[in-house]
């Protein structure tokens, strides 16, 4: 239910880069400049978006009473 909270991440941190560089572009130049950190940002999110499909949910189990 929460992979929706991945993509929002996703577009969150493009605009974060957007606005980072229309505030100082000179910031890009750094050796840790907002491409780079956020890059990899992004690919954890996707990787978190990817993974969250297979896991299991506690509320589908299926319990038998004894």
């Amino acid at each position: 239910r929460k992979r929706k909270w991945f993509l929002l991440h996703i577009a969150l941190l493009v605009l974060l880069s957007a606005s980072a560089g229309m505030a100082d572009i000179a910031s890009f130049a750094q050796p840790f400049n907002p491409i780079v950190l956020n890059a990899a940002l992004i690919i954890l999110s996707v990787i978190g978006y990817v993974s969250a499909c297979g896991i299991p949910n506690a509320g589908n189990t299926i319990r038998k009473r004894r």
